[in-house]
């Protein structure tokens, strides 16, 4: 398990991981989110009180994961991405997929289940599920082309 530094994460950064552990634990195994900030998505989308806790909804910072898509979770995200319809108020995407990863501590690669968080100022955050292993590896570099491919949504 990857530890992480609490000092080192802002509100907005803690926001954005919070969100990426949501879609990692919650989420199809193949789905791509967009990331609304809440506070703004109850304005635009009132009924959605009725599905968020109170403190969410009084949080400035936190994102409520928008389910847009799912797919295979081992498929080509590519026609996914471009494909989507967004709702026009996001700050960020999230993506859920299973990936062949490597064991940091053996050259034995497994597939595990991860997840690929980012905001559109170009704020990253991973989680990686790895079946047997206790704990999340967590940190904001993990994943870098799916970091990549989500950071081109809001560069283009």
């Amino acid at each position: 398990m990857t530890c992480v530094n609490e000092n080192d994460m802002n509100e907005e950064k803690a926001a954005l991981a919070a969100a990426c552990l949501e879609v990692l634990q919650s989420g199809n195994d193949g789905s791509l989110c967009a990331l609304l900030p809440t506070q703004k998505a109850l304005a635009t989308f009132p009924a959605l009180a009725s599905l968020l806790d109170s403190p969410a909804e009084t949080d400035a910072h936190h994102l409520t994961p928008l389910e847009l898509d799912t797919f295979p979770a081992d498929g080509d995200v590519t026609p996914i991405l471009s494909g989507a319809v967004w709702p026009g108020i996001e700050t960020g995407a999230a993506l859920r997929v299973r990936r062949e990863v490597r064991l940091s501590d053996s050259e034995e690669t497994v597939s595990a289940l991860v997840a690929a968080a980012v905001s559109a100022k170009g704020e990253v955050w991973n989680a990686v599920d790895v079946p047997g292993r206790k704990g999340l590896a967590l940190g904001d570099d993990l994943l870098p082309d799916l970091n990549r491919l989500l950071l081109a949504l809001f560069t283009d």
